[in-house]
Order: structure tokens, then sequence, then C-alpha cells
């Protein structure tokens, strides 16, 4: 991607237009984010591709973002750095893995595969209690 063809966003974050879409595509570091997945009280979860696939790719990944209103919230950092450090130690089938963390950059955020399943709160309001 050429960089000319980029605007740039706050904290680092760049934006370009993507196709005909009317929302820019976001990239971070070496990733282009596409749909949000969810956001809860400290960060925001995108679908995402490493930067330079072709479009027909799938966005296989998620990019977890620290909000931009929590990045100079040292109880919110610390918590990104806590999650990234557990998840690097960690390796289990039953977790995700981190691919890559970034969490002393303008926008702290970290990298894992997307994957497909129910939640543990989908799981529980099916079948109840898990005791």
């Amino acid at each position: 991607m050429n960089p000319a063809s980029t605007t740039p966003l706050s904290g680092g974050m760049r934006a370009r237009a993507a196709g005909n879409s009317t929302a820019p595509s976001k990239l971070l570091g070496n990733w282009q984010l596409h749909q949000p997945l969810a956001e809860g009280a400290l960060t925001k979860l995108y679908t995402a591709r490493p930067l330079g696939c072709p479009p027909s790719w799938p966005a296989d990944y998620v990019v977890k973002v620290l909000r931009a209103d929590m990045r100079r919230n040292p109880a919110a950092l610390m918590a990104m750095r806590r999650e990234a450090e557990v998840g690097r130690q960690c390796s289990h089938p039953n977790l995700v893995p981190i691919l890559e963390t970034h969490v002393d950059s303008d926008w702290p955020h970290i990298v894992m595969p997307r994957l497909e399943g129910a939640s543990l709160a989908m799981v529980i309001e099916r079948v109840g209690k898990l005791v």
C-alpha cells in the first residue's frame, strides 16, 4: 500500500478508502481492520487481515484495540499488558492464542486468530449453569 494514499488518524492509525465502501478501512501496524466485532469497557475488537493481502482474502484475525478514551488510563494499560503477558505464556486448546502484542504502541492492541463458536455467555444461556 502506498502511504500517500492513506489519511492520518490520531495516534498513528491511518485510514484509506476501501473500494466503493463509504467507510474508510483502518490500518493499524501491519493489519487492515475491517468490521467491528464487539466493544467492551476497555477495548474494541475488529476483524482484520494482514496488510498487503488481497481484498478477496477473508479477515480471519481479530485485533483487540484499547479504546481511545482508555489509552492514557494506567489501569486499562496495565490490564492489557497483563492479558498480553498471560496470553503469550499460555497454550491450551480452549484458549485463543495471542499472535502479536503491541501494548506499548500509540494504539495498544493484541492480535489473535478469529475463531468461530459460541461464547461462554451463549453456552450458559443455552444449557444453564455449568456446575
